[in-house]
């Protein structure tokens, strides 16, 4: 499972050092939640009934402007292209940033390009707290190496666990929750059904 650059069909980098997702239960469709773990990607037929493309974490895609002109009452939802090339101004990706929305930018068929960087397998790893009695997601991401796994990851599981905890009147309950992290291939070999994600907001 190499380890990738994604290009735009006009040739630039966008994105640097992402795999594959290696563990596609880990897509998390949850509202406001990242849909892709960093360090990842994932691609039309991991999903059913997806739109065509490549999906990518917010923050592996390098900063690029955005359009003023979309739909959705707390962001873009994705339904016009709003991210744009630096050089031409011209519509390249749509992003997903809207409430009742999983979050992620997804560049169409035909409009990016992997170039393999290395050939080597991803690190996953999986953040979780323990509440109400359960084993709870926060986040996952990959990297070449555990360390570079952690480093994506523990900023994402922070700003999750700070972003549940306003969902609910225990705020400082939740926001003291140790966050333990742990590879994804054995977290998931220890659960019995599907993984459940900490999302507090109903």
């Amino acid at each position: 499972m190499p380890r990738y650059s994604v290009i735009t069909s006009t040739g630039r980098t966008i994105a640097k050092g992402v795999y594959h997702l290696p563990f596609l239960a880990l897509i998390d469709w949850k509202d406001r939640h990242s849909l892709v773990p960093a360090g990842s990607f994932i691609v039309e037929r991991d999903m059913n009934h997806a739109e065509s493309g490549i999906y990518l974490s917010h923050q592996d895609v390098f900063q690029l402007p955005r359009s003023k002109h979309f739909s959705g009452c707390c962001g873009p939802c994705g339904s016009d292209k709003n991210i744009l090339d630096p050089d031409t101004g011209e519509p390249i990706a749509y992003e997903f940033t809207d409430c009742w929305n999983s979050h992620y930018i997804r560049f169409a068929d035909g409009e990016y390009d992997l170039h393999e960087e290395s050939p080597e397998e991803p690190e996953c790893f999986v953040g979780y707290v323990e509440y109400r009695g359960e084993r709870q997601l926060v986040g996952a991401a990959s990297g070449r190496t555990e360390k570079e796994a952690l480093a994506r990851l523990m900023p994402l599981c922070h700003q999750q666990r700070d972003k549940e905890a306003g969902c609910t009147s225990q705020h400082h309950l939740i926001v003291q929750l140790e966050i333990k992290t742990e590879e994804a291939s054995i977290f998931l070999s220890q659960l019995s059904g599907k993984p459940k994600w900490l999302f507090l907001k109903y």
